[in-house]
């Protein structure tokens, strides 16, 4: 059995890095009670009672529901590889979503954070951190602008689409993650957890993706000059 191939740029694998290392930190201090632990109760005594946010904050976060994530990443994907004439838009989609929803279950369950607020989780909730929400709003937006780009700028601009996706996605999560926060669904740190590893899924995403254009590419020259 072949393992898939990642194709990672220098700086595709710094951000890995940095995201990876200030996940498990993250993570390690939730479990501990240690000073992020510390400086949540902090912060959300600061924004309690929580203050309105604005209709756009609402609709951004929109991206994080489940529903709605995979919804536009599903047509998002489907459009895309009709576009192309390839299955890889669908594949890049559904991977995206499934590993984020995955990993962030996963997480959840071994974590089990208690959530800040008042209202009581559901019975069979896994916790808290880290974030879902805004996990799932970064890794959704960042997918569908990547497919967005590429139908328009095709595979030559794949790192630059790659790069642009990622910072959309990161600014849609970081909304979302302010959302969670002054809506007192999740703590800060649980916030900063979801991000970073919705830049890891996305980091690995595209680079699945780069490799695979690079070798259909490479497979189409090989043809060619055959013929």
């Amino acid at each position: 059995m072949t393992l898939p191939r990642v194709s990672l740029r220098p700086v595709d694998v710094r951000v890995l890095v940095g995201c990876g290392l200030l996940f498990a930190l993250v993570t390690a201090d939730v479990v501990a009670g240690g000073l992020l632990t510390h400086l949540d109760g902090r912060l959300r005594d600061a924004v309690q009672p929580r203050p309105a946010t604005p209709a756009w904050m609402d609709a951004l976060g929109a991206f994080g529901d489940l529903g709605v994530a995979a919804a536009v990443m599903a047509i998002a994907g489907l459009v895309a590889a009709h576009v192309h004439w390839r299955l890889w838009p669908v594949m890049l989609a559904a991977g995206n979503f499934l590993a984020v929803e995955a990993v962030v279950y996963v997480v959840k369950l071994a974590v089990g954070r208690p959530g800040p607020g008042v209202v009581a989780a559901p019975s069979d909730y896994p916790g808290y951190f880290p974030s879902g929400h805004t996990a799932t709003a970064a890794v959704s937006a960042a997918t569908v602008v990547f497919l967005v780009l590429m139908m328009r700028w095709g595979d030559a601009q794949l790192d630059r689409a790659a790069t642009v996706a990622l910072v959309a996605g990161s600014v849609v999560g970081l909304v979302a993650a302010v959302r969670t926060v002054l809506g007192d669904f999740h703590w800060p740190s649980d916030a900063l957890g979801g991000l970073a590893l919705a830049a890891i899924v996305l980091i690995v995403g595209f680079g699945l993706a780069r490799a695979h254009v690079a070798s259909a590419s490479t497979s189409a020259m090989r043809d060619g000059e055959r013929q």
